[in-house]
Order: C-alpha cells, then structure tokens, then sequence
C-alpha cells in the first residue's frame, strides 16, 4: 500500500529530486515558499524548500520501486524511527496544502499570530537583534516601528526578517 514516506536529501537537492522521482512515476510534495532577496540593488522572489533538504514521496516499500529511490542521486537517506521508515499521513499531507495559495506556494506568515503593538525582533539583515513593535500590514509588506538614532522610526520591511520577540 502506497503511504507517504519522507526523505532527507543532500543541500539544496530537493527540487532535483523532486523532478527525478516524479520522471519514476511516483507522487511526491515538496512544499515551496516564495521570499524576496535583495542582490546588487534588485529586488528578486526565490523559492525555497519549507522543510530544507526535506521531501514526502508516496510509495509501497514492498515494490521494486523503493529500491530505484535508493540509488538516485541526490538521496542522503530515508528517514527511520528504529529501522522502520517513518509514514506520514494523508491529512497531514493536506493539511500542509491547505497552507498553499492560488500559486502554490505556502504564506508563512499565516502560521504567525501577530498582534498590533506586540514587539518581535529582527532575525537577519542590518537590523538583526534589534526588537521593533508591530504596527500593522501593508500589502505583503509588514510595518514597524524601532527605536534607532534617538527617535521612533516606521520601518516597512518584508517577510521572514522578523520573530517573536
């Protein structure tokens, strides 16, 4: 019987796997997340692996199929509790996709609760350790206000450069 199974993949191999296993006739899910980075002055989206060096690939251990998984390049390993490997369930699958837009991809934002006039600190970036209050969304941008140079500044500043603080 076909159940979902993850496996751990070498850096930054999930995609590459992803297309290898699918050309096997096997279902897989990657879950992706869209995030901007600034290079050189631009402003570009690159999408990333929710789960890095993670995939969920559907499969019955007792086919032939799952000894074509071991050799493909790219697999570090199958992840095992003891020496039986781990399944993972149809609703958690769909539970993840349930995250995704239109697009596909997964706002991580939704899985943050935050609160107006909350404070929550900078993860990354020129402002890293430094804790701004919340203050509200604008477009998919989020806005803060931080203490800096002896005066309160209203930062608009992307997703994924802040925590709870």
């Amino acid at each position: 019987m076909d159940k979902w199974h993850i496996i751990y993949t070498q850096t930054y191999k999930e995609k590459y796997l992803d297309y290898q296993i699918k050309n096997l006739g096997l279902k897989t899910y990657l879950p992706l997340y869209k995030r901007s980075v600034s290079h050189s002055r631009k402003v570009i989206e690159k999408t990333y692996s929710l789960f890095p060096r993670y995939l969920f690939v559907k499969f019955d251990v007792n086919k032939s199929t799952y000894n074509h998984l071991k050799k493909l390049h790219g697999l570090e390993e199958f992840i095992r509790s003891d020496s039986k490997l781990v399944t993972i369930s149809d609703e958690i699958i769909k539970k993840i996709k349930d995250k995704e837009d239109e697009g596909g991809y997964i706002d991580i934002t939704k899985f943050f609760d935050l609160i107006k006039g909350k404070k929550y600190k900078f993860s990354n970036g020129s402002l890293k350790n430094l804790h701004g209050i919340f203050l509200g969304k604008f477009n998919d941008k989020f806005k803060f206000l931080v203490q800096m140079f002896n005066k309160e500044l209203e930062l608009t500043l992307p997703n994924f450069s802040f925590e709870p603080a």
